[in-house]
């Protein structure tokens, strides 16, 4: 994730990059610009035969969230230096992090962004002890649909294109390996929540 130091136009705080495209993050919210590839029938007068690739972007929210500017976390060795332009209106010394974080977005309950090798970008929704993961609701905009497959909440982007939100896992903080039964609770076609079973309200989540 790398810092907005004056290199982007906006009040974009960071930008990510994914398999999928660039993802900005704000104070109210995130935006997903994906880039997407579909392939194109030969006979089209603007096809080579191959692929076309065109941009769509999803917005992330959190409703009755109290949004707050995200937190570098981690930073990662090295800068970046923008250099474009006269000397004057060049940005150098740009740090990235490792992850970000938006503190107390519900009373209690912080959210982090964070890359896993193996998965790519991810979220963590951190509940203290005896705070309720219920407040959480995730709201996208800009996509046709959404569904829950099994620990998948499958999200229709344009009709052609899904974006997968695998892998739900709920643990306890200090005791990863002991799990939470849970499941992705879809409010309406834009909506969703969290629903969790039984487990220790007294440690953090």
């Amino acid at each position: 994730f790398t810092e907005n130091a004056g290199q982007w136009y906006g009040n974009v705080r960071y930008i990510g990059e994914t398999n999928f495209g660039d993802v900005g993050f704000f104070d109210d919210g995130i935006y997903m610009n994906m880039i997407m590839e579909h392939e194109v029938e030969e006979d089209t007068e603007t096809s080579d035969g191959s692929t076309r690739t065109r941009g769509h972007v999803l917005k992330v929210t959190f409703p009755g969230s109290d949004m707050t500017s995200p937190i570098g976390i981690d930073q990662r060795s090295g800068v970046k230096n923008w250099m474009i332009g006269e000397e004057a209106d060049w940005t150098t010394g740009v740090r990235s992090f490792n992850s970000l974080k938006y503190n107390s977005i519900y009373d209690g309950i912080d959210l982090v962004y964070k890359f896993d090798e193996n998965e790519g970008m991810k979220y963590d929704i951190i509940v203290d002890p005896y705070m309720d993961p219920s407040q959480v609701v995730v709201l996208y905009e800009g996509h046709r649909s959404m569904k829950v497959d099994g620990k998948n909440l499958m999200i229709d982007v344009d009709g052609e294109t899904d974006l997968v939100d695998s892998g739900l896992k709920v643990y306890y903080a200090d005791d990863p390996t002991h799990e939470i039964e849970a499941t992705y609770d879809l409010i309406d076609g834009s909506r969703y929540g969290f629903a969790l079973g039984n487990y220790d309200d007294s440690r953090q989540i």
